[in-house]
């Protein structure tokens, strides 16, 4: 399946198949730098290496899938994910992490917006 490249079908196989490599899948995933498969993957694999997919989901600087990696997954670095979407002045996912994602910085997250609107 990996020599297919076609990341779709990599993640379903991790999905859908009983004792599938999820390892070897997930680093095919990850080479690919896609965000929404990323994510994907870490939320809806048992087994999926979080460790590695939450240093993938930041190197593809993606905030949308940034945001949802860290409402959605169990046990992935809050604090590591919050400084990226701070960092990207992304005003909406800002606001949406400060809004649903427990134990954030909240004093960072709104001296980021303060800034932002006083600009």
């Amino acid at each position: 399946m990996i020599k297919t490249g076609n990341i779709e079908y990599i993640y379903f196989f991790a999905r859908d198949i009983e004792n599938a490599p999820v390892d070897k899948l997930a680093n095919a995933i990850i080479e690919s730098n896609d965000a929404k498969y990323i994510y994907l993957l870490a939320d809806t694999v048992t087994n999926a290496p979080i460790d590695k997919l939450t240093d993938a989901i930041i190197k593809t600087n993606n905030t949308e899938y940034i945001y949802l990696f860290a409402r959605d997954i169990e046990n992935d670095p809050i604090n590591k994910l919050a400084n990226i979407v701070i960092k990207s002045d992304d005003a909406k996912y800002i606001y949406l992490f400060a809004k649903d994602i427990e134990n954030k910085s909240i004093a960072r997250l709104s001296n980021t917006l303060e800034m932002e609107f006083t600009q």
